[in-house]
């Protein structure tokens, strides 16, 4: 699996029965991060963060240590999981270090993952080196168990810890509608929160299809921002390829052969703050099983 992460605030990735792509990034934001208080446990050798709601903790790490010598495994249920690390004394965009995402290939709340279980996770930071000090440990959950844990080569210790302060977080299932075209069907899925609701910092959406012999021609994002003044009149039409007046990628499969058993599960994340949120892909058969999900999650508690 070949991932480029690059300057910007998109995190991407897509797995296919053949192939992974590496995605472009965008512009960055300028959100301030969280406020830090003296409740800070300690970032170990091995430290685990347990919870079924999405929640932050704040940690200290005691020593200088190389970011090579970080790593991370997550696991849980649920239609999204992932987490971020992030140094707490620095905006969002210059601070996050790692960040990773799942997608459970399923429609409900809490719902169990089905299997293969692609997990994404991503380095952020252009640094060669995590300093010592406070760091916000972010996990995203479902209603189900998700345990993050975090490995750091030269640190003693195991820390566990649960619960962490409530993180404001919407996660929601995406209804695909499907237009007919003479090569294949187009399957576009999205959402816009209301206009009263808050403003969240991370936005991210989740793709999924498989089937039988299946052939897919090709894929994409697609996000909307609080004030954008030219919107598509309705969520039909925004989340087409192109996103009509939108912010999205479209890419192509790698494979076009008929693959048995194929798809793909593509996820790509946003820190410009989207109030609109979805993706759709394009298939000349038609897949067995497919979906969409999207979440919205404030950074900034």
């Amino acid at each position: 699996m070949k991932i480029r992460i690059g300057p910007g605030v998109l995190i991407a990735a897509v797995a296919l029965i053949v192939s992974t792509a590496a995605l472009p990034s965008r512009a960055s934001s300028t959100a301030q991060a969280p406020p830090v208080g003296p409740e800070a446990g300690a970032l170990s050798g091995r430290s685990f963060f347990t919870t079924s709601t999405t929640s932050r903790w704040l940690v200290r790490l005691p020593l200088d240590v190389a970011v090579t010598d970080v790593s991370t495994r997550f696991s849980g249920d649920g239609r999204v999981i992932g987490f971020f690390l992030a140094e707490a004394d620095k905006p969002l965009d210059e601070g996050l270090i790692l960040h990773g995402n799942g997608i459970g290939q399923c429609k409900k709340k809490g719902c169990a993952a089905r299997a293969p279980r692609f997990r994404f996770t991503y380095r952020s930071s252009d640094s060669d080196t995590l300093h010592a000090g406070l760091y916000d440990v972010y996990v995203i959950a479902d209603g189900a168990p998700v345990t993050l844990e975090i490995r750091v080569e030269g640190v003693p210790g195991t820390t566990r810890l649960r619960g962490g302060s409530p993180v404001p977080a919407v996660i929601k299932t995406l209804t695909h509608r499907v237009v007919q075209q003479d090569q294949g069907n187009v399957y576009s899925a999205g959402r816009f929160l209301a206009d009263t609701a808050p403003r969240f910092e991370f936005g991210l959406v989740g793709i999924w299809a498989a089937g039988t012999n299946y052939v897919g021609d090709g894929f994409g994002d697609c996000y909307y921002y609080p004030g954008d003044l030219n919107r598509p009149p309705s969520e039909e039409m925004a989340f087409l390829p192109g996103c009509p007046t939108g912010d999205g990628f479209e890419h192509k499969f790698v494979s076009e052969r008929p693959l048995e058993n194929g798809g793909f599960v593509y996820v790509s994340g946003n820190r410009i703050g989207p109030d609109g949120i979805g993706g759709w892909f394009s298939s000349a058969s038609v897949p067995k099983r497919y979906g969409a999900v999207a979440a919205w999650i404030d950074l900034t508690a």
